[in-house]
């Protein structure tokens, strides 16, 4: 069964009035003197120079974006621009194709005002934001910061530079354990109102800006610090070395009845300063070529006699520097050597048997036998025993003693110097009054 269903469009159909007809496209343009009423003007017609015009909606093909299109005006030397509208130049090519010197022309003009643009952008919202910079940045200075005088603020810098110079360029009176927690303490107190001062006057740009800086200089001061460490350690263990020998040289005396001071030179006494002077010529850096060739010479006959393994390697080290010396080596290269040399000199006389008789000698960092059972340190990559780590079952990262003593926490490090000094002058002041019972004798100062 097939129904046929037929439509009848019954709609009344607008008639052709007048105007004008798209032969392609089929549109209609009507004359809008015929579509529409022209506004009522009082006065004269002569006055009015154009009248109501009639537009359609058209949409862009590519974009989608509709505008209005003018169809008629009254007047016509007038016209009304459209968006669609080209401007059409004669020309006998039609399709010129630009060269590859024109292409590459072209990019690097429109790169070029791109980034002139840009950095004109950039200059003037600079310049505009300058003013409310500075007011932002006299809000954030405290109130001394900004009314002090600028002859204080001159003479604090100067200052403050005068303490950094002692870390960078002086080692004089930094010797003990306290020196340098002081100058600890001192670059952590820095550290913080630097931190501080920036965070206060800098934005976040400028503020990363300064947290460099700082940062920088932070690593130069303790770069600077270890420096001086290391050299105090040196000349530590040189004078402890010495300080050895002298106590080897020294000849046993004791008083007798009548009070009379008795002297024993012995053989063993008379060696112990033969090895004293040997040493302070080891040390010295002011002997010439020949002399230093002597002086290695005069040792080796010295060891003929000895076997033992810390002779033999002396006299490894010693033909080492020999041929050296021989091929007119810069001294500046041989400092590591005469370095070997002199411990391995000393490790000699510790193991001729002279530190039997030896009771004050406290340096024993150099004789400690490597443990079997070490633990790395995941701070400054070191193998330790594990009497150098803390004592904690719930911690699982492994940190050394000394790492830990060096980690910065909320307050600056604590300084105890004055302390101490506070704590000797009452021990004094009381060991005077012979109240020996008192407190401050309770108190360890270490």
């Amino acid at each position: 069964m097939v129904i046929v269903i037929e439509i009848e469009d019954q709609s009344t159909k607008k008639a052709f009035l007048g105007g004008w007809r798209n032969i392609l496209t089929r549109t209609e343009y009507h004359n809008a003197c015929t579509q529409t009423l022209p506004n009522y003007v009082k006065g004269s017609w002569d006055r009015r120079s154009s009248k109501s015009t009639q537009t359609i909606s058209i949409n862009h093909k590519s974009t989608n974006v509709s505008h209005d299109k003018y169809i008629q005006v009254s007047v016509d030397i007038s016209r009304v621009p459209c968006v669609t509208d080209r401007i059409i130049i004669a020309t006998r090519k039609r399709n010129v194709v630009p060269s590859k010197e024109e292409k590459i022309y072209l990019r690097n003009l429109n790169e070029s005002a791109i980034k002139i643009q840009r950095f004109y952008r950039a200059y003037r919202a600079r310049i505009k934001a300058q003013p409310l910079l500075n007011v932002r940045r006299l809000e954030r200075t405290s109130f001394h910061e900004k009314f002090e005088c600028p002859v204080t603020l001159k003479k604090k810098k100067e200052n403050a530079k005068k303490e950094f110079k002692i870390i960078l360029n002086g080692t004089s009176g930094l010797m003990r354990q306290a020196d340098f927690e002081m100058l600890r303490n001192l670059l952590e107190r820095w550290w913080r109102c630097e931190m501080e001062r920036a965070n206060r006057v800098y934005f976040r740009s400028s503020r990363l800006a300064a947290h460099n800086l700082i940062l920088q200089k932070e690593v130069e001061l303790l770069r600077g610090i270890d420096c001086i460490r290391s050299q105090v350690r040196k000349e530590n263990e040189e004078l402890g070395d010495l300080r050895y020998l002298e106590n080897l040289a020294r000849a046993p005396s004791w008083k007798s009845d009548s009070g009379k001071t008795v002297i024993m030179e012995t053989l063993r006494v008379q060696r112990a300063r033969e090895y004293k002077k040997m040493y302070e010529q080891l040390c010295s850096d002011n002997l010439s070529r020949v002399e230093r060739a002597e002086l290695l010479l005069r040792l080796k006959r010295l060891l003929k006699s000895h076997s033992c393994r810390p002779a033999e390697e002396l006299v490894y080290l010693i033909d080492q520097e020999m041929d050296l010396l021989v091929r007119h080596i810069d001294s500046k290269w041989t400092d590591q050597l005469r370095n070997r040399l002199k411990f391995a000199f000393i490790l000699f006389v510790r193991s001729f048997g002279f530190s039997q008789d030896v009771t004050d000698n406290k340096r024993t960092s150099r004789d400690v036998v490597l443990e079997r059972k070490t633990k790395l340190c995941t701070r400054c990559q070191r193998f330790l025993p594990y009497q150098k780590f803390p004592v904690d079952e719930h911690q699982r990262i492994s940190i050394c003693d000394v790492c830990q003593r060096l980690r910065r926490t909320i307050e600056p490090f604590p300084l105890y110097e004055p302390y101490e000094r506070m704590l000797r002058a009452i021990r004094r002041s009381e060991a005077k009054a012979k109240a020996y019972t008192s407190v401050a004798f309770l108190r360890n100062c270490n």
